[in-house]
C-alpha cells in the first residue's frame, strides 16, 4: 500500500511541476522582452540626437517590429507569442529626442 501512495505522490508532483515550470518559462520570456525594450528607451534621454537613436536602432529588436522614420522610431521585442509586443517608442523634433517611452501591445 505504501508503494502505491509513493507512486501516486510522484505522479501528482510531476503533474503540478509541469504547469508551474511552463508558467515560469513564460514569465522569463516576457520579462526579458520587456527589459530589452525598457533598456533601449533608457539609453536615449530627451535631447539626444535622433541620429544616434537611428544608428542604434538599426540592429535592435525584432526586424518585423522595427520602424525607422526621421522623427519616429519604434523598436519591438516579441514576448512568448507573436502578439505579445514590448515596444520602445522614440519621437523627435528638429533632430532631437522629445519622447522615449515603453509600451506593451497585443493584437
Amino acid at each position: 500500500m505504501n508503494l502505491n501512495i509513493r507512486r501516486l505522490s510522484r505522479w501528482v508532483a510531476a503533474l503540478v511541476a509541469i504547469p508551474v515550470a511552463a508558467i515560469a518559462g513564460i514569465e522569463v520570456v516576457e520579462y526579458r522582452a520587456e527589459m530589452h525594450a525598457r533598456a533601449f528607451c533608457e539609453r536615449f534621454p530627451i535631447g539626444t540626437s535622433m541620429r544616434d537613436v537611428t544608428k542604434a536602432a538599426a540592429s535592435e529588436g525584432d526586424p518585423g517590429l522595427r520602424v525607422l522614420l526621421s522623427d519616429h522610431i519604434v523598436i519591438g521585442y516579441t514576448g512568448i507569442t507573436r502578439s505579445s509586443r514590448h515596444l520602445c517608442l522614440v519621437d523627435a523634433e528638429a533632430g532631437k529626442v522629445t519622447l522615449a517611452s515603453y509600451g506593451y501591445g497585443t493584437e
